[in-house]
């Protein structure tokens, strides 16, 4: 589970089960980015992908935490 803190600039993780939600850890630190995380979905590989409020971009994530993609605004 994902939880985009627009305040914190960072993206927080949870494990998740039926017994409940665990182990919360930054999953990603958006101190160096031009704008704030907002929306955010995950892909069929596992992937997070999120919207950068204010800085024009979507942003692929992979589980590890690694940036892999960026997309950028036309305007």
């Amino acid at each position: 589970m994902y939880f985009a803190d627009s305040a914190a600039r960072a993206i927080y993780s949870w494990s998740y089960s039926r017994t409940g939600v665990r182990d919360s850890k930054v999953f990603l630190d958006l101190a160096g980015f031009r704008g704030v995380p907002d929306g955010a979905t995950v892909d069929s590989e596992g992937c997070l992908w999120f919207t950068e409020m204010f800085g024009g971009r979507i942003h692929g994530v992979s589980a590890g935490g690694n940036v892999i993609a960026t997309v950028v605004s036309s305007e």
